[in-house]
């Protein structure tokens, strides 16, 4: 067995933790982290243009047929709290269910509650929409019916983890969206309801050899669905800068035209 590298940098370090996760956990960590740098570097997390430009869910867009807005949403983040907060969600929960269901499975569980719930955040709020909370708790449903449908399938000390422990910390989660404002619990009752329909209709694992950490035909659907988005958000954000620098500049059109504007008036006063 290859020794455990040690390292001493915090970089090397959390590059030491990705290895140790399964394929799919670790490439979902890797990409949302890698997208929140590319947000910063644009022009930083908090900006609604930013989030729209990288495909974050707004209703008049997603009509508009930009559609792929069902999948980037849950690879933004809004802040660095809110970065830290999904990937310890994401962190914790994934690859429990990934070793559990597989590679594949896993990878349709997330994405099936991500997609819901920015279809449910875009169907019944006007507000942006931006985190991978949906999937997470996409993938939280999932471990809940697989915990009373087929507990053997989990290891013993997570059993108990996720049964009503996890029941108890979703219905926190939902209260907690229920009394800060700002916090989209359209997206999470979607995350849960899609996680939970896409777990139920899968056919469950019946074997250690029916678990492949590995690549196989639902992780290459999935990693399709999520690629074609990126390849539709890139071209779309040139475009985007465009509108906003065109924006930008009738704007300062307009402020000129004004300030002309009021000098005039002010000469016509001072004629009088």
């Amino acid at each position: 067995m290859e020794p455990q590298r040690q390292y001493s940098c915090p970089v090397g370090r959390a590059v030491g933790a990705l290895r140790t996760l399964p394929p799919a956990s670790a490439t979902l960590l890797a990409l949302v982290c890698v997208t929140f740098v590319l947000e910063t570097l644009a022009s930083g997390a908090s900006s609604g243009d930013t989030l729209i430009g990288f495909g974050a869910s707004l209703r008049p867009y997603f009509i508009d047929g930009q559609y792929w807005r069902l999948v980037m949403p849950m690879f933004l983040h809004l802040s660095l709290a809110h970065l830290a907060l999904n990937l310890v969600g994401l962190y914790v929960f994934g690859p429990l269910l990934e070793r559990t269901y597989g590679s594949g499975r896993f990878a349709l569980v997330f994405l099936g509650g991500g997609m819901a719930g920015s279809l449910a955040s875009m169907l019944c709020s006007r507000q942006l929409g931006a985190g991978a909370s949906g999937g997470i708790l996409g993938v939280c449903a999932a471990l809940v019916l697989i915990r009373y449908r087929c507990p053997a399938m989990l290891p013993a000390d997570a059993q108990a983890v996720c049964g009503s422990q996890l029941v108890a910390g979703i219905a926190l989660t939902l209260a907690f969206g229920c009394v800060v404002p700002g916090i989209d619990n359209w997206a999470h009752l979607g995350g849960l309801a899609g996680g939970a329909a896409v777990s139920a209709l899968l056919k469950p694992p019946t074997a250690a050899s029916d678990l492949p950490l590995q690549v196989d035909h639902s992780l290459l659907a999935a990693l399709g669905v999520v690629c074609f988005s990126a390849v539709a958000a890139v071209n779309y954000y040139p475009r985007w800068q465009r509108v906003l620098a065109l924006e930008a500049k009738g704007n300062r059109l307009l402020a000129a035209k004004a300030i002309r504007g009021g000098k005039v008036a002010v000469r016509a006063r001072g004629t009088d």
